[in-house]
C-alpha cells in the first residue's frame, strides 16, 4: 500500500512573515532562536524578521550557519540555544540553514551528541524542539522534507539525518524576501527547482501526484527563470514565485516517491 504523508502546516503569500509572532504566541514559544547566515544579518533580512516580531530586543539570533550545513554550526547555535535558554527555533535562510534547523530541533532535547543521531537516526524520537522555517531562497524544497545531509566537518562527506520527527511544524513562505536576491543565485536556485523537478519526473518509482507536479514545475521554471533573473521586481519574480511553491510540494513528494511502490 502506497502511504502520502502530510505536509506541515505551510503559509504563502506575500507579506507572509508579518504573521510570525501571531504564530509564536499561539505556540506558546516565547524565547525563539533565529538561526542564519551572515549575510542574511548584513542585507536586513534579520532585521526584517524583528520587525514582524514587533520589534523584539531579546530576539536570540545565531547567524554563524556555513554554506553547506556543519556539525560545527549546530553546536554553535546549540550553545546559544542553552545560553538564552530558548524554547523553540526559527530557520531564516536557504537550504544549509534550513537542514541545521532539523538537527538543532534533535539536539536541544536530545542527550547524545548531535553526530550519534546522524549515524543512526532511527535513535531520533518525537521528543524535539519547536521548530519554524522560512526559506529565503527558491529551489530546495528543505522547509518542509524530513531530511537533510550533514557534514561532520568541513569538506567532509555529509551524513544523513532523515526522520518524520525532523520536518518543520510550520513554514512560512513570504516571496517578498527573495526579491533582493542576486540574479546568480535567483538562477542557481531556479535551476535547483528545474533539478528536483525532472528527478520527480524521471523517478522509477509510480506516483502521479509527483508527476504531475514535476511537469507544472518544470513548465514555470522554463517560462518564467529568464524574467526572474533579468528582473528582481514582483512583477518579474511572479510566476518564479509560484514555480517555487510548486517545487516546495515536489520537494516532499519525490521524498515519499520513495515509499511508493508500482501495483
Amino acid at each position: 500500500m502506497g502511504v502520502l504523508p502530510g505536509f506541515p502546516t505551510v503559509i504563502f503569500d506575500f507579506g507572509a512573515v508579518g504573521q510570525l509572532a501571531g504564530e509564536l504566541e499561539s505556540r506558546g514559544i516565547k524565547c525563539p532562536l533565529v538561526i542564519t547566515d551572515s549575510g542574511l544579518t548584513e542585507h536586513g533580512l534579520v532585521e526584517t524578521l524583528r520587525e514582524a516580531m514587533q520589534g523584539n530586543p531579546d530576539l536570540a539570533v545565531f547567524d554563524g550557519i556555513p554554506p553547506n550545513p556543519t556539525v560545527g554550526g549546530i553546536e554553535g547555535a546549540l550553545a546559544v540555544y542553552k545560553e538564552r535558554n530558548c524554547d523553540g527555533i526559527i530557520a531564516l535562510g536557504g537550504g544549509s540553514v534550513l537542514d541545521t534547523g532539523k538537527a538543532l530541533r534533535v539536539a536541544a532535547t536530545h542527550p547524545e551528541p548531535i553526530i550519534e543521531y546522524l549515524k543512526d537516526p532511527s535513535k531520533i524520537t518525537a521528543d524535539v524542539a519547536p521548530y519554524i522555517t522560512i526559506p529565503t531562497t527558491a529551489g530546495t524544497g528543505a522547509e518542509i522534507t524530513i531530511g537533510g545531509g550533514i557534514h561532520p566537518a568541513h569538506g567532509e562527506h555529509q551524513l544523513g539525518i532523515r526522520s518524520p520527527f525532523v520536518q518543520a511544524d510550520l513554514a512560512i513562505c513570504d516571496p517578498e524576501l527573495t526579491l533582493t536576491l542576486p540574479p546568480i543565485l535567483t538562477a542557481g536556485t531556479g535551476m535547483d527547482a528545474l533539478g528536483h523537478c525532472v528527478e520527480g519526473f524521471l523517478s522509477n518509482n509510480v506516483n502521479p501526484p509527483t508527476e504531475a507536479i514535476a511537469l507544472d514545475g518544470i513548465t514555470r521554471v522554463v517560462d518564467y527563470i529568464e524574467r526572474a533573473v533579468t528582473d528582481g521586481s514582483p512583477g518579474g519574480r511572479h510566476g518564479n514565485i509560484w514555480g517555487w511553491g510548486r517545487s516546495m510540494c515536489l520537494a516532499i513528494s519525490s521524498l515519499t516517491a520513495l515509499c511508493i511502490t508500482a501495483p
